[in-house]
């Protein structure tokens, strides 16, 4: 083994806000009497947070 490299990444691991629903980024296009009423919480499920481990092994 001549190189290893080990990597992580993350997405939506955390957000900072005192909006007491599920997800701050409302964008659920349902509509009433024909208008789209995007920005509005209808109980949406919140957006997924996403982790990402590997490993590189180079072998000579």
């Amino acid at each position: 083994m001549s190189k290893a490299r080990v990597y992580v990444t993350g997405q939506n691991l955390f957000v900072l806000t005192d909006y007491t629903g599920f997800d701050p980024e409302v964008n659920t296009p349902l509509a009433f009497g024909g208008n789209l009423s995007y920005g509005i919480d209808f109980a949406a499920y919140p957006r997924a947070r996403t982790f990402l481990v590997g490993v590189n092994i180079d072998f000579d």
